[in-house]
């Protein structure tokens, strides 16, 4: 398991933005790109205390070609049929796609659906297009693999490389829990708290079963020299997706043959704002019907 670091400068009551993404599913016939592109990449491309964070399977990469039990024709981008080598062109596009956020776009993991092709073929997908972005001399400095650790440090402004009013966040990153989908109301929530009680971490993001939730989790304890009762927080976060789980024509989706609950589209936000005595941390969620 692989571990970033991120510095970053700030002065007292800045605020800061993550966008946290995953599953837009480029390529697929029902994945929302236009609304990725619109209220994603083009309300935050311009904000530069917004950084951003891709938890893996941005392509669908479900093609003819690679025998996957997943595959009909109705479900490709009309734009990737007929095209001969359609995992080249997903990748293309969902670099083009991530092009105006390049710069801020601080992690990209690998999904299910990217290592499924890896195992088959022996190329990778996501760092494919990493390269494309960020070329072969940055791309280690960007890409987990499919779970990793990812520290953000803010530096005081006035003191960059020192030690002093240092504050950290680390992230526990993964793009999501295999058969941890669930069907009920809170099995994915039990699967993700759960999850999480293994790894030290302030914030716990999770991908793949395509649900959008933030939860807030307050562990209470007694500092060292058992003078006070001290509280830390712990954010957990699911990311939604951009795919829709069906269509509104007679072409049945796997989603929906395998009778999946209705994915959730949007995304998670986790705002940061530096003080003198600490930050203050909030999560948003941004959902499109």
């Amino acid at each position: 398991m692989k571990a970033l670091c991120k510095y970053i400068p700030y002065q007292y009551g800045q605020r800061f933005k993550f966008v946290c993404f995953s599953d837009v599913h480029h390529g697929n016939a029902l994945s929302s790109t236009k609304l990725f592109q619109k209220e994603l990449i083009d309300r935050h491309k311009d904000n530069p205390d917004c950084y951003f964070i891709d938890l893996g399977d941005g392509m669908d990469l479900i093609v003819g070609q690679s025998g996957d039990k997943r595959w009909k024709a109705s479900m490709v981008d009309p734009k990737y049929v007929g095209v001969d080598n359609p995992i080249d062109a997903m990748i293309d596009g969902y670099a083009k796609l991530l092009e105006p956020i390049k710069d801020r776009l601080i992690v990209m993991l690998d999904g299910n659906h990217s290592m499924s092709i890896l195992d088959r073929y022996g190329t990778n997908p996501t760092r494919r297009v990493g390269c494309k972005l960020w070329g072969d001399d940055e791309i280690d400095k960007r890409i987990l693999g499919y779970s990793g650790f990812l520290v953000t440090k803010f530096e005081w402004h006035k003191n960059i490389g020192g030690h002093s009013r240092v504050r950290s966040l680390t992230w526990n990153l993964t793009h999501g829990i295999a058969n941890g989908t669930g069907k009920t109301l809170g099995g994915y929530i039990t699967s993700m708290g759960t999850d999480s009680t293994h790894y030290l971490a302030d914030i716990h993001a999770f991908g793949h079963n395509h649900r959008l939730a933030g939860i807030d989790r307050v562990k209470i304890g007694v500092d060292g020299n058992c003078r006070k009762i001290i509280s830390k927080k712990e954010v957990i976060l699911n990311t939604g997706t951009f795919l829709k789980s069906f269509s509104d024509t007679a072409d049945t989706s796997y989603a929906e043959r395998a009778r999946f609950i209705p994915g959730e589209l949007g995304y998670m936000e986790l705002n940061v704002r530096l003080n003198k005595s600490g930050m203050e941390i909030y999560h948003a969620k941004r959902t499109f019907l």
